[in-house]
């Protein structure tokens, strides 16, 4: 308890400073409460860290570990070892439990002195070696169809009390996470000029060692740029709301664009890593939890005597865990429109492994939206209303493309029903996709966009062709500008596409989900068929085509 209370020691001021921020300070949301000496939710920072982690422990004391590390991944010298042998620890069955054995148990070297930063590279590092031992042996024996084999289920103490001690001073479960380990505390920037661009950032700790395991990863880096920009136009846009109402459409085209900024991005995960090869690292990154053909009924973490000897089940690094769409659904309203079932249960369990000083912001920002009725104000204005609605379609294409990541990169590499948090590939992210659907509906139906979509409707229903053809979708925009003038060209546009797309959207998941909870598999013919030949969905409004490739699938 001492290390725990030393090490989030920088987080105790903006513990205390909680209520004021959300009660008090009306006119601001200061940068600096959402801090705990790693991560601080600012407009500056955004959901990252305030920087990078360092790349190695503290020498001469860390080295074993540090230089285990090292010789960690598959292939020691990248996308080059696979025409030759170059093989780290995990290329080389059972390689792992020699090393694990030969590791001194430094728990009682993980002093109060320690900073958060170094608590969290510590963490990084002993869960690696936690992942890396337990899940060899389910990557080393799963067979060509992408079936995993079992894993081991006892933690050496070696490994398991250290990386105990140093989760209970985060408040993290003792597993490979996705901030403190996988993912956003585990980069290294290149060129400091060239900023976060995943072209410019290394993977710290890595299992495959391969260029597209790094790739795969630094994607989700580089789409957390953007959340310094999010989390700005959601201050501005809740003060807006609660003090400024001419302020809140500027507020909310800005979190428009930090969403479509993030969905660009996250398309760039095509090319950043093939879907091939994420079998090549996907084993390494399971949780225990939701995995139970993997781990059993849990891990037993030898001499963590608060365990007794049960079986524990973390849930495993995920996406899901990232804190950019949570906050945009918080923000929009999406999270109202969740439907009460057991998979939203599951994206409540996922928020408990975030850090302290986001389960925060996000609870606030919660009761801010609310406090401020910012859902009565966006529907009181066309601009508002429309905005919002570009927004929330932005979180459907970004769950949408998610999707696809699914189908192509693990469906159709693995015959593995859960994904690595523990969750159902099939059902999981239609779930959230269906509450995006139903809001944005909701947002074309309310009185300030009623007028507007009725007219596109109208057009949309008398249209002589298969499609809507470009010259009938800017008749469209310019008939929606001049029943409502409020709206400008841009905003005429998303209402334009929303009313055209979103009966079909949702007819096409459904085909989506129906194919695939038929099967429990997907081929790569069907993935392109059931997302109309395109892999990442643009923006298209043809009615009658996208109704007849939904049916057909």
């Amino acid at each position: 308890s001492s290390l725990a209370h030393s090490s989030l020691a920088h987080s105790s001021l903006a513990h205390s400073s909680r209520a004021c921020s959300c009660l008090s300070l009306r006119r601001m949301w200061p940068d600096g409460v959402y801090f705990d000496g790693v991560f601080s939710v600012s407009s500056s920072c955004g959901f990252l860290p305030i920087a990078e982690l360092p790349r190695t422990l503290p020498s001469p004391l860390w080295d074993p570990v540090s230089l285990l590390l090292s010789q960690l991944p598959v292939h020691l010298c990248g996308d080059d070892s696979y025409k030759g042998n170059s093989k780290g620890i995990l290329g080389r069955p059972s390689a792992i439990v020699h090393a694990i054995a030969n590791l001194p148990n430094l728990v009682d070297a993980i002093v109060p002195a320690y900073s958060p930063r170094t608590i969290a590279t510590l963490f990084r590092s002993y869960a690696f070696l936690a992942s890396a031992y337990l899940l060899e042996t389910a990557y080393a024996t799963q067979t060509p169809e992408g079936k995993y084999g079992k894993a081991r289920r006892i933690l050496p103490k070696q490994i398991a009390q250290p990386l105990h001690r140093v989760a209970k001073a985060l408040g993290q479960a003792p597993w490979l996470d996705y901030h403190y380990a996988y993912g956003l505390c585990n980069y290294a920037i290149k060129d400091e000029q060239k900023g976060l661009d995943y072209n410019n950032l290394d993977m710290v700790c890595r299992f495959a060692g391969t260029q597209d395991e790094v790739g795969f990863m630094m994607v989700h880096v580089n789409i957390n740029e953007n959340g310094a920009q999010l989390i700005a136009g959601i201050r501005d846009a809740i003060a807006a709301a609660e003090e400024d109402p001419q302020s809140l459409v500027p507020a909310l085209a800005k979190v428009h664009a930090a969403a479509t900024a993030i969905n660009s991005v996250r398309r760039s995960m095509w090319k950043a890593s093939k879907p091939e090869r994420y079998n090549d690292f996907r084993a390494f990154i399971m949780g225990v939890k939701g995995n139970d053909a993997i781990f059993g009924d849990g891990v037993i973490y030898e001499g963590v005597d608060e365990y007794g000897n049960e079986p524990q089940q973390p849930r495993g690094q995920t996406g899901a865990q990232d804190d950019l769409i949570p906050t945009l659904d918080i923000f929009s309203g999406v999270t109202e429109y969740y439907p009460t079932n057991k998979l939203t249960e599951y994206l409540i369990d996922l928020r408990t492994y975030r850090p302290t000083s986001i389960k925060r912001f996000l609870e606030d920002l919660r009761e801010r939206v609310r406090a401020c009725s910012l859902a009565q104000a966006v529907r009181t204005h066309p601009s508002a209303a429309a905005t919002m609605v570009g927004i929330v379609e932005e979180i459907f294409l970004f769950r949408n493309g998610h999707f696809q990541f699914v189908q192509r990169y693990i469906m159709a590499n693995t015959q593995h029903g859960s994904a690595t948090g523990g969750t159902p590939i099939t059902t999981w992210l239609p779930n959230q996709l269906e509450a995006c659907l139903k809001l944005i509906d909701d947002l074309l139906r309310c009185d300030s966009l009623a007028m507007a979509t009725s007219i596109v409707n109208a057009m949309a229903k008398s249209s002589s062709t298969e499609g809507i053809e470009d010259e009938e979708s800017e008749a469209m925009v310019q008939a929606v500008m001049s029943a409502v003038p409020e709206l400008s060209k841009e905003e005429a546009s998303i209402v334009m596409r929303n009313a055209l797309e979103t009966a079909n959207r949702a007819r096409v998941l459904q085909s989506q989900v129906d194919a695939m909870v038929a099967s429990n598999h997907i081929d790569s013919a069907l993935i392109y068929r059931l997302n109309d030949g395109r892999l990442d969905e643009t923006s298209h409004y043809h009615l009658k085509s996208r109704s007849t490739t939904a049916a057909a699938a």
